[in-house]
């Protein structure tokens, strides 16, 4: 019993269980989140490259702005830019490595890109708490795309140029109703940036709540920890859609993880995958819940290998698994998963291939 409380307790330690984002990060696009970019921490690195802090100032001069009221740092791989605000209040812009050297009086898309990110900051996008819907986040999206077109004419670029980066990262014309952004929006970005350009008002493109907008309210409110709000709006967002697997698996996370009901959690968790069978991470939470409320380690085995059957670079799932192979003796396979989810951005695969000696 002892050694069966020890491996548990040590379990529960290096667990990747279920998790959510507290802080507000704001990319140009949808496509990649920073998970493994560790800019706010002290050893981060700052922009100091004179071509970004020259046009960044340019920036700010057509606004009376002065540059030390954010800091810049830089990110590899994310291609991509990112207006951030910690939870201390420090404001950030961040910025892909590789854009740097790319950044001249002439560039007018990562220039926009900036102005764009700027104007996050400037809109009070970054620093509001209120908690909004998938239609009012694209909302300030075109808010921040208003404010970069402004910019852009200021700094001498024709409409033509303002606007061409939206022919590049948007094809063509496609519904956003299920994104935070009007990413695939064309005529939406077009239209904002040309607002901003000739100076006239932003059109409200604020609509009726949706299954999203409800989901969206749940995982904001299980954030601020107000976890009978966040049920009762995923539940309102299965009244939209009763088909809602995310909603479900969702749910069986507050029934587990804060209201300690693992026959809810189970039933939902299985709600989730009958919905969508594709639905890896409710495959990886129930693999959790297995192992954590009943100690079946066979059977969350299998959960796991199914979630990353389905998902083979999802890393919480790796770690997991590879707790499981030190539960049969099997380290160097353990390792192996561990290093993959440290790769992954997962902290607790590096604290596992620590902790295990890996490395030896």
């Amino acid at each position: 019993m002892k050694r069966y409380i020890t491996a548990l307790v040590l379990f529960l330690i290096h667990l990747c269980i279920y998790s959510q984002e507290e802080s507000f990060i704001c990319g140009y696009t949808e496509s990649v989140r920073p998970n493994f970019c560790q800019f706010v921490y002290d050893d981060s690195k700052n922009i100091d490259e004179t071509n970004v802090l020259e046009v960044i100032d340019e920036i700010l001069k057509t606004i009376s702005l002065d540059k030390k009221s954010f800091f810049l740092k830089k990110c590899a791989n994310i291609n991509n830019a990112y207006a951030y605000c910690s939870v201390d209040g420090t404001r950030y812009i961040v910025i892909d490595e590789s854009w740097l050297n790319q950044i001249n009086n002439r560039n007018w898309f990562i220039i926009g890109v900036l102005a764009h990110e700027i104007g996050h900051h400037l809109n009070g996008h970054t620093i509001n708490s209120k908690i909004l819907n998938l239609s009012e986040r694209r909302q300030q999206e075109l808010e921040a795309d208003r404010f970069s077109g402004s910019i852009l004419k200021n700094l001498g670029a024709s409409q033509i140029e303002a606007t061409a980066w939206v022919n590049t990262i948007i094809p063509f014309e496609e519904s956003d109703e299920h994104s935070t952004h009007p990413s695939k929006s064309k005529s939406k970005r077009i239209s904002a940036i040309k607002a901003g350009y000739n100076g006239v008002e932003l059109r409200d493109y604020t609509s009726k709540e949706s299954y999203e907008d409800y989901f969206v309210l749940g995982y904001e409110y299980f954030n601020q920890k107000d976890f009978k709000k966040s049920y009762a709006y995923y539940q309102k967002a299965l009244e939209i859609n009763p088909k809602g697997s995310m909603a479900y698996n969702n749910i069986a996370n507050i029934y587990y993880y804060v209201w300690n009901n693992l026959e809810e959690a189970l039933k939902y968790y299985q709600i989730a995958i009958n919905l969508d069978s594709r639905n890896y991470i409710a495959w990886h939470n129930l693999g959790d819940l297995t192992i954590l409320g009943y100690n079946d380690y066979k059977k969350a085995f299998e959960y796991y290998n199914q979630a990353l059957k389905l998902e083979p670079n999802y890393g919480k799932s790796l770690c997991s698994r590879g707790v499981v192979y030190l539960q049969y003796n099997m380290k160097n396979e353990a390792c192996v998963d561990f290093r993959k989810a440290c790769l992954l951005g997962v902290q607790n695969g590096c604290d596992n291939y620590q902790y295990n000696r890996c490395s030896n």
